[in-house]
């Protein structure tokens, strides 16, 4: 997705509908279409390439880069620092560590959101959806307490084609075999043919003793649909790395505790059964606090 950021009052926010630290799902197409215009034409906002997946991608090859930077001047090796994201590549700031997968319209927002991927050197890999619009999203920042809300136009990511990933001969494919890491948003549960993609990734990752990753995305999507809190739960024993913020763990939280297919006594994010060899949960608990969770530990930092 392309994202268009601007700062605003707690109170313009509420006046819109919105709330603080999560995206609404809530308002009709047009109100939130309405929403990203007005924000698009304001002289004081800011395009970016964005979404989960993207952001954590570039975040990594951000951090990755300044490692490899950092041992050029000191003489270390980055490849052991890196823990082999950059493998035989020791103290070179080029390294690409990082593909992106998804889908995007053939239009300017795409080109833009490719270019910018480009320059932050992650690589682009995104099926090109004729007839519909690159997805955006309002990144609506509040003065007081920098605790952003989320408002999407959802477009081509939505259109995303399973076989674009599961079709051994595909380019998306072949990166998949070659990383070290898999990680999806559970935006992807929302439709059954994008599922089929998770499930996929999250198999393969663990038939091939690859890390899987998951992000639980939205408490307003997890709240709102039955069918997607079941695709998430089921991907649970295969995921190593989870993802959330508070409100996104709470619900999902609940959905555990109702589900009869994990045992009672089993119902922990991080119980052995339900989690795999390797667990950890990392919760975002607003803007200074994340806690992060492994099965014998839990540790909070700000």
């Amino acid at each position: 997705m392309l994202d268009v950021s601007l700062s605003i009052s707690s109170k313009t926010l509420q006046e819109l509908g919105l709330s603080e630290g999560q995206e609404t799902r809530s308002l009709p197409r047009d109100a939130t279409i309405n929403i990203l215009q007005n924000v698009k034409q304001n002289p004081a906002s800011a395009s970016s390439a964005g979404g989960s997946a993207v952001n954590t991608a570039m975040a990594l090859q951000w951090a990755l880069g300044n490692l490899a930077r950092n041992d050029e001047s000191s003489g270390t090796s980055a490849g052991d620092d890196a823990e082999g994201f950059l493998d035989g590549a020791a103290g070179s700031s080029d390294i690409q560590a990082c593909v992106c997968i998804g889908a995007v319209g053939d239009d300017e927002p795409g080109h833009r959101l490719e270019t910018a991927l480009r320059k932050a050197n992650v690589r682009p890999l995104f099926q090109k959806i004729q007839g519909v619009p690159t997805g955006q999203c309002a990144i609506l920042v509040p003065e007081e307490s920098g605790d952003r809300s989320i408002v999407a136009v959802r477009g081509a990511y939505r259109h995303l084609d399973s076989k674009f990933i599961t079709c051994p001969s595909s380019p998306a494919h072949k990166a998949i075999e070659e990383a070290e890491i898999l990680y999806c948003t559970s935006f992807l549960t929302s439709t059954e043919d994008r599922f089929k993609a998770v499930d996929y990734m999250a198999s393969y990752a663990q038939k091939a003793g690859k890390l899987f990753a998951l992000n639980l995305s939205s408490a307003s999507m997890l709240g709102a649909s039955v069918e997607i809190r079941k695709r998430v739960i089921s991907l649970l024993p295969r995921t190593s790395l989870l993802f959330s913020n508070e409100s996104e763990a709470k619900t999902l939280a609940l959905a555990l505790q109702k589900n009869k297919s994990f045992p009672h006594k089993n119902k922990s994010f991080l119980h052995k059964k339900n989690m795999g060899k390797k667990k950890m949960l990392l919760q975002d608990q607003k803007q200074d606090k994340t806690t992060t969770a492994a099965a014998t530990t839990t540790t909070t930092t700000t």
